[in-house]
């Protein structure tokens, strides 16, 4: 089985419930899969970050 693209989305957007017992075996023993999930999740809470911290100032912004 391969990680394809539709998976690591998913993965790192969160827009999946969670992810298929197959894709967790593949994960468990494939280290550069699950370093490269690791990576898009983190690169995507960073995204989340800024885009709270944008809406955030945008609306203190707007109140002042």
């Amino acid at each position: 089985m391969e990680l394809n693209d539709a998976h690591s989305t998913n993965i790192a957007t969160g827009t999946s419930q969670g992810i298929s017992a197959s894709t967790a075996y593949y994960l468990s023993h494939n280290e550069d899969a699950r370093a490269m999930t690791v990576n898009q999740l983190a690169q995507q809470q960073r995204v989340n970050t800024m885009q709270n911290y944008v809406e955030t100032t945008k609306n203190i912004n707007e109140w002042a």
